[in-house]
């Protein structure tokens, strides 16, 4: 069972790190919206062709998403048919509060506020790059070593206050973040000076240098993201506001953009 179900709420005065997103707590919709998705799929494969040109014509202005067979109930979202589970993202969510707890206690409750809902939308745009990044980086035979993801990662240390299971998922998300940055540097160099394949001889400068490749290489993949969790650009996550596949409603929903801190519940907010 997930954390979540037991503890629906970041912790009243807790900030993370980097903005992310909200719990499932937060999104009530989001079952309905995959199991029927689920029965529409198993529709249209024993439907008559006529009809189903039909229901497809009622049935788009409800799905963002389609019936694609990579495209699972659990999915946050699906990069080049690689699988990105709700439930990771909603665990580095909390594990994200806890941080932010922990770092706003060792600042005597100084730092800024913001949302989960935020949190969880930086989380799963941050994993779909991972990712990305990744193929491009195998593709052109580029590699990074651990000692320099490690030392990378040495500027980011885990409060100590940080519980188990959040330090673990925090600890790989860190080594994640640090891996793509290296990678993008290497990709940067490579670009310029097609001779070098490693981290040897990369610096942050070099990071820039691939961003144009990137966008364009982000542009032209297959990434389908839950509504819940945002919509994909091309090239970032934006909030998912507006969707029609969720109702009007004075809570914000995930993926939408949130009102102002202060009128939010203790459960949507971390910090």
């Amino acid at each position: 069972m997930s954390p979540l179900r037991a503890a629906q709420r970041c912790p009243a005065g807790s900030l993370a790190p980097t903005p992310v997103g909200a719990s499932k707590a937060l999104r009530p919709s989001l079952r309905s919206l995959t199991a029927l998705r689920v029965i529409t799929c198993s529709f249209f494969r024993h439907v008559p062709s006529r009809s189903k040109r039909m229901a497809a014509a009622v049935l788009a202005v409800v799905f963002l998403t389609g019936c694609g067979p990579n495209f699972h109930p659990g999915d946050a979202a699906v990069v080049n048919g690689q699988a990105i589970r709700a439930n990771q993202v909603d665990d580095l969510v909390l594990a994200a509060c806890d941080y932010s707890a922990q770092n706003r206690v060792s600042q005597n409750g100084t730092l800024p506020t913001q949302s989960t809902a935020n949190l969880r939308l930086a989380i799963t745009q941050a994993l779909i790059q991972f990712q990305l990044i990744d193929q491009v980086a195998h593709q052109q035979g580029l590699s990074v070593s651990d000692a320099r993801i490690a030392q990378l990662m040495g500027g980011s240390p885990i409060p100590s206050g940080v519980s188990g299971q959040h330090r673990q998922l925090l600890a790989q998300f860190l080594r994640d973040s640090a891996k793509a940055q290296l990678q993008q540097a290497v990709i940067g160099a490579h670009l310029h000076h097609p001779n070098i394949t490693t981290d040897a001889k990369v610096s942050k400068t070099d990071i820039p240098l691939a961003t144009q490749y990137l966008n364009k290489f982000f542009a032209k993949q297959s990434v389908i993201v839950d509504p819940g969790f945002g919509k994909w650009t091309g090239t970032k996550l934006v909030p998912s506001s507006g969707s029609l596949s969720y109702p009007v409603s004075t809570t914000p929903q995930p993926g939408q953009s949130t009102p102002d801190l202060q009128s939010l519940p203790a459960s949507q907010v971390c910090g």
